[in-house]
């Protein structure tokens, strides 16, 4: 049995670790199939079931191969087995598909861009989905009108653990040891609902308290100064060495649909500010032991004296990906 895996659309960030997770189960525990991945980024792999195909698309080229341009890859390589992870899968009525969902924003934005996504995803109704937990699952389902020939189903990714940590090259220059260490892993800081500009609003709050932040992003309009340094984007190893000395991670993203840098940190021990809104509910629900400090929306003002680290198993199921389910489908 050949499969074909889209991603891709999938070059860093969330999106490119929860490709990595998949792929990483499969290594392990699926030597039978033979599995085509088509990935926007670098994916290492030495099992010999699986070929990677490297093509990066973007915006509207992403949509468009999605919905068409993966059929041919799929014609050739004669399988009738689509796994998308781009929230979208081809139109064509006569494949096997199943869709990867992980956008929160299809409910809520308004652009043209949104609603040509939304008539797609509709059009792709009957058909199988994956969501990352129950709370998208239900969005999807009521936003689909969900018939008997719709599978939704609420699969949790875990996460994907470079096999090494590396210290930045900048890392001793910029980081003061006399300061707690933050570590803010977001990749574009412009993105609305990181909601970083509420972050880069609490300087004083900051600085009062000796925090030191990095922001793996590109400093965009931000200036860096004695409280935040943007060290533009690392490797996923150098972002694992950034968790391994960080006192604190920040990330007060106001939506998400997993939200993996709270449980990429939680495998260090690191506590992690966020913003106390519904997505944090659901994932406390399912992880009641998150150590995790809540903060309004619009403020940033913690407790320092709670920041503490804590050991959390590396069995915890937090960081083990459901992958069986998606593979039972199959």
């Amino acid at each position: 049995m050949r499969v074909i895996v889209n991603a891709s659309g999938a070059k860093h960030g969330g999106a490119r670790t929860i490709v990595e997770s998949y792929c990483s189960w499969i290594e392990k525990n699926d030597t039978e199939k033979e599995y085509i991945f088509i990935v926007g980024f670098d994916l290492i792999t030495s099992s010999k079931n699986i070929t990677v195909i490297n093509l990066r698309t973007g915006g509207f080229s992403s949509l468009l191969f999605a919905t068409f341009g993966v059929a041919a890859f799929s014609v050739f390589y004669q399988t009738n087995i689509i796994v998308s992870f781009m929230n979208l899968n081809t139109i064509f009525p006569f494949f096997n598909k199943i869709t990867y969902f992980h956008q929160a924003k299809f409910f809520s934005e308004r652009s043209l861009k949104f609603k040509i996504y939304s008539t797609l995803l509709r059009m792709q109704k009957n058909s199988t989905f994956v969501c990352q937990n129950a709370s998208i699952k239900e969005k999807l389902e009521d936003f689909l009108g969900c018939s008997d020939r719709t599978q939704v189903l609420d699969l949790w990714p875990g996460i994907y653990r470079p096999s090494k940590t590396i210290k930045p090259s900048w890392y001793d220059k910029i980081v003061c040891d006399s300061k707690l260490i933050a570590l803010c892993p977001y990749n574009d800081i412009r993105m609305p609902h990181k909601n970083f500009q509420t972050l880069f609003k609490s300087y004083d709050f900051l600085k009062d308290n000796n925090i030191q932040v990095i922001v793996t992003s590109k400093n965009y309009d931000y200036e860096s100064n004695d409280v935040f340094s943007f060290v533009d984007s690392c490797s996923y190893s150098e972002l694992h060495f950034l968790y391994e000395q960080a006192d604190i991670v920040l990330f007060p993203s106001l939506s998400e649909t997993v939200g993996l840098p709270i449980f990429e940190a939680q495998y260090y021990g690191v506590p992690v500010i966020v913003s106390d809104i519904d997505y944090i509910k659901v994932l406390n629900e399912k992880f009641p032991d998150l150590n995790i400090i809540k903060i309004k929306q619009k403020d940033f003002y913690f407790d320092v004296s709670k920041i503490e680290k804590n050991n959390v198993s590396i069995e915890d199921s937090c960081f083990i990906g459901e992958w069986h389910q998606l593979n039972d489908l199959l």
